[in-house]
């Protein structure tokens, strides 16, 4: 193996194993929705996962993750 080829295989291990996280490993970060006020938006969904939730203003959540339709009031 000459030092291209060495740095061509290091990058495409990285390629794969970069992928293979975003793919198997788990989902994106959870990015909570937020009202004018800085308080948490009454209902928070998870992009990743389509989970959905009812949340207090100070972000604790009221109901558990569900990926049925809610509403939260």
């Amino acid at each position: 193996l000459n030092t291209k080829q060495g740095i061509l295989q290091v990058s495409y291990n990285i390629i794969v194993s970069i992928f293979a996280l975003h793919c198997y490993a788990g989902f994106g970060a959870f990015e909570p929705k937020c009202e004018d006020d800085g308080s948490y938006k009454k209902l928070q969904c998870h992009g990743s996962t389509g989970a959905c939730w009812c949340s207090h203003p100070n972000g604790d959540k009221k109901t558990e993750p569900t990926r049925e339709k809610i509403t939260c009031e």
